[in-house]
């Protein structure tokens, strides 16, 4: 994939292996879409703005994909998304920080 496309996601590990993703909805300024490594969007949040929405971001562990080496070897960005049905592992609150 091409190294562009690493500066748009952002990584989270987790536990055993498994990695959260997320992106900054292009069309829609400071939505933030939480997607599982088999591309499906399991969760969402929305903020004023694309510069809030990352801080959120990196206040709660998340990292962009291009900031470290490893991420290519141990994961991967998905080529599409999926909308689903959503858990709200971040929305409700439980696992994020404001």
């Amino acid at each position: 994939m091409a190294k562009g496309i690493h500066s748009k996601w952002f990584f989270k590990p987790i536990e055993m292996l498994q990695t959260n993703l997320a992106t900054i909805n292009e069309n829609q300024e400071g939505r933030i879409l939480f997607v599982a490594e088999t591309g499906w969007v399991f969760d969402e949040l929305s903020y004023p703005d694309n510069e809030t929405a990352e801080r959120k971001l990196r206040l709660n562990g998340f990292k962009r994909c291009d900031e470290d080496p490893a991420f290519e070897k141990l994961s991967f960005i998905p080529d599409t998304l999926h909308e689903g049905t959503h858990n709200p592992v971040y929305s409700s609150g439980k696992h994020w920080r404001e």
